[in-house]
Order: structure tokens, then C-alpha cells, then sequence
């Protein structure tokens, strides 16, 4: 072997031995099915999301995508939440009581994991023109669904739940039906899209802009907790980025 194979062939395999580190492994979660999809040596999330062996269903704006080992971190804050709106309930009046025991319980529901906040849209990664594509390397796990009939209305409210989606239907028509509990914040809302971004949306008489929601989507109805200070502030964004890492039902 002369000195310009043995050259080529050395490079040749350095550069597969940095696509083998670079690749990575994605499992897919998929809420409607049982059967299990592994995807080996994948080097960018664009030839995940594109993989002609996943199910054609998939609907891609909700999906979640986390590496893994994935959850503890996401678990500590679920559990720092929970102790955080108990320890509300001490000095509260019997209805703020209720209250903050009616959004305890939904918390305690919430599946979420340490979600990657990167498109998974195969349109929108092809589009974007910097950062839309991402190299994978180690372990990830992808939970993906059908595109779902229905919204999620949480918070504040006397009915917590999913709701049936209707097009061209403002969010306050969906809040019509439901009664604000003690404390609610009757004049906003916070909408967490399927993709994690999240929008104020003004819902009174007074301000309402009539905007809608995707199905997939979580309408948050804020309350005053027991602190008014930073610390209120604190506790209800925190509520509000767990539920922009919850995982498609």
C-alpha cells in the first residue's frame, strides 16, 4: 500500500468515525399505537422526522422531542411546583383554598419531560435557514400523536379539561361555559401552543382581541397566588414552562 492509499484511507476512516460519534439513536413514543419504532445512526433530526418507516399520522407540530436520559430535571421542578401551591394553601381563605387545591390536582396530571424547543416540522426545518436542521449525537426519545380534536383549558376555572376545538372560535367563547374560581385572572389568559411558544391573549369584554387556538393547544387561566411580590411572578411562570414541556396525549 503506497503512501497516498494509505493517506486516503486514513481519512476515510477518520471521517466515519466522526459520523459514527455524530449520529444519533431516536426512539419514538407514539400516544396511539403500541408498536415500538428505533431509528439508529441518524446524524440530523431532518432524516428523523423524514424516515419513510414512521407512521404517516404523525402530526408534527405537537410532537416532543428530549434527550435522554430525560425527566429529572423536569420532575424536580413538577415536584417544587406542587409543594409551592400547598404550602399557598396554609393562609388561604376556603374558596383561594379550593382553588389552589383544583390546580394542584392538575398539575399532579401533567406528563412532561426535558423538552428540546427545536421545529420538528419537516417544512419548517427544510425552510429554516439557520438553525432549522440540528446534529443529533447520543440518545433521544421523540413522543408523537394524531392531530388532536380537542384544546386543554387548566387553571383557575370551575371545569379543568379538554374541550372539543371548533374552528374560526375565539378562545373567550371556549371560557364562556366555565366559571373563574377564587383568585382567577379574569382579564388574560396564557396560551401554550403544541410547539411550546407561548402567547398573552387578552379575553375581557373590554380587551378581547377574539383570538383562536390550535387543537393541541393549552389555555392557561393565571391566579393570584399567596405572594404578590416576584415570588407570585416566579411561581406562575414556572407553571406555565411545565405545561410548554408536556407531552401529546
Amino acid at each position: 500500500m503506497n503512501k497516498f492509499t494509505r493517506l486516503i484511507l486514513g481519512s476515510t476512516l477518520t471521517m466515519l468515525s466522526a459520523c459514527t460519534l455524530a449520529a444519533g439513536t431516536v426512539v419514538l413514543d407514539n400516544q396511539h399505537s403500541t408498536q415500538q419504532w428505533r431509528l439508529e445512526n441518524m446524524s440530523t433530526l431532518l432524516q428523523v422526522v423524514t424516515d419513510p418507516g414512521l407512521p404517516q399520522d404523525i402530526w408534527w407540530p405537537g410532537a416532543v422531542i428530549t434527550l435522554e436520559p430525560a425527566g429529572h430535571k423536569v420532575e424536580q421542578d413538577k415536584k417544587n411546583i406542587l409543594a409551592r401551591l400547598a404550602a399557598c394553601q396554609t393562609d388561604a381563605s376556603p374558596k383561594q383554598a379550593a382553588m389552589l387545591q383544583s390546580v394542584i390536582d392538575q398539575i399532579q396530571k401533567i406528563n412532561a419531560v426535558d423538552r428540546l424547543f427545536t421545529p420538528l416540522d419537516p417544512e419548517t426545518i427544510r425552510t429554516t435557514l439557520t438553525g432549522g436542521d440540528v446534529s443529533l449525537q447520543g440518545e433521544y426519545k421523540l413522543y408523537t400523536g394524531k392531530r388532536p380534536t380537542t384544546l386543554m383549558i387548566m387553571g383557575a376555572v370551575s371545569h379543568p379539561g379538554p374541550v372539543m376545538w371548533q374552528p374560526a372560535t375565539p378562545i373567550s367563547d371556549y371560557l364562556d361555559k366555565q366559571q373563574r374560581l377564587s383568585g382567577a385572572d379574569r382579564s388574560t389568559v396564557t396560551l401554550i401552543h403544541p410547539d411550546g411558544q407561548t402567547t398573552t391573549v387578552p379575553v375581557a369584554y373590554w380587551n378581547n382581541l377574539n383570538q383562536e387556538a390550535s387543537p393541541g393547544s393549552i389555555v392557561w387561566v393565571g391566579f393570584t397566588p399567596c405572594a404578590t411580590d416576584a415570588a407570585g411572578k416566579s411561581l406562575q411562570d414556572d407553571i406555565i414552562s411545565l405545561l410548554t414541556r408536556r407531552v401529546p396525549e
